[in-house]
């Protein structure tokens, strides 16, 4: 599903990372066996992977998507797998059957202390694992991960291909031809070598 971000005018409070996170509330969806809690995360970022073409460079956009209890504990787990040497503030387990409104209120707060943590932490900030729980596919998250953070490009020229200028030193002209010789190798969006 596309992330629909709009544009706010909140004002971005960890703009080392360019991400808040908070979880705000909560809804309950009534099903045939019982009732499922979502926890209604809210995403203010001036991240280029949650915008679209319509945005500018220096718009923060606003966002919300929501999750199971279980999709938290599972981010929670990768992240402290992958940053084994980081504290993650810890959730609560899932050991009663039966949610109460103090249950899920507790939840909620542990929720939010998580996500505020991950976006004040710029290695988890734009970690694939997060990137795709907030909504971004798979592929889109690991290959924005890779980026690098600064460049001294402007940011519409390093997702250009590159312009390749003939070198002179490139052609013999003892050939009657002039043919050029190949030094450039194609890359796709996405890391690989082709061709």
């Amino acid at each position: 599903m596309p992330i629909a971000a709009i544009v706010t005018t909140r004002e971005l409070k960890n703009a080392e990372t360019g991400l808040d996170l908070s979880v705000p509330q909560t809804e309950e969806i009534a099903g045939t066996l019982g009732s499922t809690t979502l926890y209604q995360t809210i995403v203010i970022t001036n991240l280029t992977i949650f915008k679209s073409p319509k945005h500018k460079e220096d718009d923060v956009v606003q966002f919300m998507c929501s999750h199971k209890y279980a999709e938290f504990e599972a981010l929670h787990k990768s992240l402290d797998e992958k940053f084994s040497g980081t504290a993650l503030p810890i959730l609560p387990s899932r050991m009663v059957l039966r949610s109460s409104t103090a249950v899920v209120k507790e939840r909620r707060n542990a929720c939010d202390t998580f996500l505020r943590f991950i976006a004040r932490t710029p290695k988890m900030a734009t970690s694939p694992e997060l990137l795709e729980f907030l909504g971004v596919s798979k592929s889109k998250a690991s290959y924005f991960s890779r980026q690098p953070e600064e460049s001294s490009e402007a940011p519409d020229e390093k997702d250009r291909p590159s312009k390749e200028e003939p070198d002179t030193d490139d052609y013999d002209t003892t050939k009657p031809n002039n043919t050029q010789k190949s030094k450039t190798k194609k890359v796709d969006p996405f890391g690989g070598v082709v061709g």
